[in-house]
């Protein structure tokens, strides 16, 4: 194998996830992991990118099992090749809250989705898109946790937030606002949920 063939491997592989022929993908993808592990390290950001890619495939084929070790190890990866603010390194903080929410793990996923929050708020400051996200991937956790006035607080300020940097009438604004009516209704505060309600329906 070389670097040339594996650009080969890659973009057939690529032809078939457009196709959404995982199965096919899944061999591609872990001859790439072999290859990069051979060629660069197990511990190399390149290895930790192939990782990822070989996880999502797993998530789409189900394989959740095979799936986590991945996504832990890239995590792992990046954290000693470039350190906590990374880019990368907030990736694959995502990537694997985004399993462990999806597999019911919420609490660990709600810590890893606070560290990234504060990392971003941080280095990137309150408004950038990143710590907005941030504080809607924690807002799921809190939410399948139950801690609905927690999640309630991170959505209003996401509210505030989008309506400032994209608009009140931005979808992402306008879905946030629906994510926030339906905490209000969970908790059982319908007259403060109504003129939110309203307000999607005139903006929509």
């Amino acid at each position: 194998d070389s670097p040339k063939t594996m650009d080969r491997v890659n973009n057939l592989a690529v032809s078939y996830w457009y196709q959404g022929d995982f199965a096919r993908v899944e061999p591609l993808f872990a001859r790439i992991l072999d290859f990069s592990r051979r060629t660069y390290g197990a511990e190399h950001p390149r290895t930790a990118f192939a990782m990822t890619n070989l996880a999502i495939v797993m998530h789409r084929l189900g394989r959740l099992d095979e799936e986590r070790p991945l996504l832990e190890q890239a995590l792992a990866i990046n954290r000693a090749a470039y350190g906590e603010e990374h880019e990368q390194t907030l990736r694959s903080k995502v990537s694997l809250g985004v399993f462990l929410n999806d597999t019911g793990e919420h609490e660990e996923a709600a810590r890893l989705f606070a560290e990234l929050i504060e990392v971003q708020e941080r280095v990137r400051g309150a408004y950038h898109p990143s710590a907005i996200e941030g504080r809607i991937l924690l807002s799921v956790s809190l939410v399948a946790l139950d801690r609905l006035e927690e999640a309630e607080a991170l959505l209003r300020e996401v509210v505030e937030s989008r309506r400032r940097v994209m608009g009140a009438d931005n979808q992402e604004t306008l879905d946030a606002l629906a994510e926030l009516v339906g905490v209000l209704v969970a908790l059982d505060r319908i007259e403060e949920a109504r003129p939110l309600v309203e307000e999607l329906v005139e903006r929509r």
